[in-house]
């Protein structure tokens, strides 16, 4: 099998979720290229999505030892240390990589994931927008902009950006209960609870009514 056939091959196993073969593609590939930085850093991806942090970091810091001004090996330990409940490490390594590419969408939606774990809203919301003027009908840089703004408080403009998300044919069960969420903390915990029941069993959304009748504006 040739090089970019195994490559295929690693994607495909990657796409459908099975991490460990993908991975011992990857590191096949790499005993015969060692040097290859784009390899190494599917290989590092793929370890985050199989949960296995460590080796991530691992792969990352020896591609960025490397080749320091590898914007994508910053955002990898960004990701990484995100995934170990370490913001301000994260923090560290995504405005790195934002210096590196400063037109990057997906290190711009990274970095606002990190502020908002921060709690640092209006900053994670600034980045979100920035994403958003490279690329605007991105769903995922408009879901997270949504979520933050109504961490913030900001329900109706929350809103007005999830439900065309919602309502659209290519809508995921995410999209859907994103909106039922940030409904339920609004206080439409009615609303919620119908949306809710799209792609959860009656139990389930059973127990997000309680939890939004609790934490939205009459609960608190």
């Amino acid at each position: 099998m040739d090089d970019e056939t195994s490559i295929r091959l690693a994607s495909a196993f990657r796409a459908a979720g099975d991490y460990r073969s993908a991975i011992q593609v990857y590191r096949r590939l790499l005993s015969q290229k060692a040097s290859s930085p784009d390899l190494r850093l599917e290989l590092g991806e793929t370890l985050i999505d199989a949960g296995l942090i460590d080796d991530a970091i691992g792969v990352f810091l020896a591609v960025s030892a490397e080749f320091p001004d590898n914007g994508q090996a910053q955002l990898g330990l960004a990701r990484a240390n995100l995934m170990l409940n370490s913001p301000p490490e994260a923090l560290k390594y995504v405005e790195k990589a934002a210096a590196l590419d400063q037109s990057n969408q997906r290190i711009l939606i990274v970095r606002g994931v990190i502020l908002d774990r921060l709690g640092r809203h209006s900053e994670a919301q600034a980045s979100y927008r920035a994403a958003l003027s490279l690329e605007p009908r991105s769903v995922a840089a408009r879901n997270d902009l949504a979520l933050s703004l109504a961490l913030s408080g900001q329900y109706k403009e929350a809103i007005d950006i999830l439900t065309p998300i919602a309502r659209s044919a290519d809508a995921t069960a995410g999209d859907r209960q994103n909106l039922a969420f940030v409904l339920g903390l609004s206080g439409d915990v009615k609303g919620a609870l119908a949306l809710s029941r799209v792609d959860l069993d009656e139990a389930a959304a059973q127990a997000n009514s309680r939890f939004f009748a609790f934490v939205g504006p009459k609960g608190r």
